[in-house]
């Protein structure tokens, strides 16, 4: 594991290798992106590094003459919220000379470095995207012997970058956190860590990549001494084949302070499980497919956004009305009738008693010309019969009307008339019921009349029953009132019962709602004058 001559210790800990591979393919190669991997995506990778003059002191004395370095790398996407990173970082080989000796040490290792944890969480995603990170080290490495700091170290930063078409620009900053050490003069302590860079993608399987990062110590005294390394880095970046990536480049430090190089050489390969990127951001936690962590922007698919969505989990149907509220509308016009059964969903139905169940207004219900607005007898047609036919009621002639007496009935050849959903007599039946109280005081005293009230079959049964009940009860009472005895009437309703014509047509259902009259025998009679609902 170790072979060659071996020197007095060096008297420290220091630094020296501040070229540091990121976990996941990064905008540079030291420089980090803001981006992270998708849930539970996983990068695992490795790298290596060889460099000459690694630590020369601005005396000219060479501390680190060379060095060569591997790196196991791995990060795991979390919630698309978080990026957990480690590097495993091992010294394959390292020349040291001891800067307080005139002997030179020449010792080859395989031995650990310190490792590093990092932790990413995107704070900005899109063209420009921010994160903020924090990276840990371990004192894993041996610190004698210029392979570890030999105490622990944390870096808070911001990660920044900008994508410009092909091009990605980004930049690093940072703040090192540490114990001071010192080799002779030489001190190392906290320090302000600036890395910029950025890569562009020159074909589908290449990129042009370069970046250079800057270290400021606190004990740093000018920039041109050992605590200001700067370093330049550049190479290619190809693009293997599905989430496999190499980087291979080489680089220079431009000020000469420890851990800039006069050479360098590395390369890195890695390899990303890939998963669909998520189109909308990470998780929004909605309480909508939140296992797959991805947001979901329009939940119901409908189109519209569910921050402005008022029913985000039921789709808009698109029906054009109230489209825009995002919201399914089982019912447009609110009439009751939902629109699946509706042949007019965005008419209301008037709720007139009339063919209520088809969600469609009727302006005409008895279709006799005159709009139930002006229609006296909108379910009723006009008879048409050049007799007061602008009032939409059928009504006789002046002459017209005539009445039959049988054993049994009074037979009347029109009908009493009311209006509409009530039980008050229309005027135009008047003449005729004062007929009718003439032929009951012409008939024997001692038969008894009975008021039979009828209805047609629109609307609800109990409804009809007691409607036709209060009818004949009002001719009763208006029979009395022209000098029929009132003990000598009786009423009964009857509701929808007995139907004369079918209640399938205007006509029809007019025909039902009638008014008969039967002549009661003397044994006939049913409890004097008080009228019953059938």
């Amino acid at each position: 594991m170790c072979a060659g001559p071996v020197s007095a210790q060096p008297r420290t800990t220091i630094e020296t290798q501040l070229f540091q591979l990121t976990p996941t393919t990064g905008t540079g190669f030291v420089l980090d992106r803001p981006e992270v991997p998708r849930h539970l995506t996983f990068v695992v990778g490795l790298g290596a590094n060889g460099s000459a003059g690694l630590f020369t002191r601005t005396d000219d004395q060479a501390v680190v003459p060379w060095r060569v370095d591997a790196e196991l790398l791995a990060a795991m996407g979390l919630f698309e919220w978080i990026e957990i990173g480690l590097a495993a970082p091992l010294v394959v080989a390292q020349s040291t000379e001891d800067p307080f000796a005139a002997e030179i040490a020449h010792q080859t290792y395989v031995r650990a470095g310190d490792l590093r944890l990092s932790a990413k969480v995107p704070l900005l995603r899109g063209d420009f995207a921010l994160s903020a990170k924090g990276l840990f080290t371990l004192p894993t490495g041996d610190g004698d012997h210029y392979l570890g700091q030999g105490y622990w170290t944390f870096m808070p930063s911001v990660v920044a970058a900008y994508e410009v078409g092909p091009a990605t620009l980004g930049g690093e900053l940072g703040w090192r956190f540490r114990q001071k050490s010192a080799l002779g003069a030489f001190e190392q302590d906290d320090e302000l860590q600036l890395t910029v860079g950025g890569n562009v993608r020159v074909h589908p399987v290449m990129a042009i990549v370069a970046e250079t990062q800057l270290r400021v110590g606190l004990a740093g005294r000018s920039l041109d001494g050992d605590e200001v390394p700067m370093e330049l880095d550049a190479g290619l970046r190809f693009f293997l084949a599905q989430g496999l990536t190499l980087d291979v480049g080489g680089g220079t430090g431009l000020l000469a302070g420890y851990g800039a190089p006069l050479a360098r050489g590395f390369l890195a390969l890695r390899w990303a499980s890939e998963r669909e990127p998520c189109e909308a951001g990470p998780e929004d936690f909605d309480g909508y497919l939140d296992g797959d962590f991805c947001a979901d922007p329009d939940n119901d698919g409908d189109g519209i956004l569910d921050d402005e969505d008022d029913c985000p989990n039921d789709a808009e149907d698109m029906d054009q009305f109230l489209d825009r509220d995002g919201c399914p509308d089982t019912d447009n016009d609110a009439d009751g009738v939902e629109d699946a059964d509706d042949r007019c969903p965005i008419e209301s139905e008037d709720r007139d008693g009339y063919q209520d169940d088809d969600g469609c207004p009727e302006p005409d219900n008895d279709e006799d010309g005159l709009a139930d607005g002006i229609d006296q007898c909108p379910m009723e047609p006009e008879d048409r019969d050049g007799y007061q036919d602008e009032d939409g009621c059928p009504e006789p002639g002046p002459e017209e009307a005539t009445i039959t007496v049988t054993d049994s009935r009074i037979l009347i050849s029109e009908r009493i008339y009311f209006d509409f959903d009530t039980d008050t007599i229309r005027s135009v039946s008047l003449p005729l019921l004062d007929q009718v109280a003439e032929v009951i005081g012409r008939l024997p005293a001692n038969r008894r009349i009975r008021v039979d009230g009828y209805s047609d079959s629109e609307g609800v049964d109990e409804y009809n029953l007691d409607l036709s009940y209060r009818r004949a009860r009002a001719v009763v009472e208006y029979l009395a009132s022209q000098g029929v005895p009132r003990e000598r009437l009786e009423y009964r309703g009857y509701g929808e019962v007995n139907p004369v014509a079918p209640n399938d047509t205007p006509e029809g259902r007019a025909l039902n709602r009638r008014v008969e009259f039967t002549i009661l025998e003397p044994e006939d009679r049913a409890g004097g004058g008080a009228g019953r609902r059938r």
